[in-house]
């Protein structure tokens, strides 16, 4: 199971190119 702020690669592949200032790691601790 997964936290509530973890996305899967299919997600982050999606959501990435909108938020070009912030790294996986940290989206994933905020």
């Amino acid at each position: 199971m997964r936290r509530c702020c973890e996305l899967t690669d299919f997600e982050w592949s999606v959501i990435q190119p909108l938020l070009p200032n912030k790294r996986r790691g940290e989206a994933a601790e905020g």
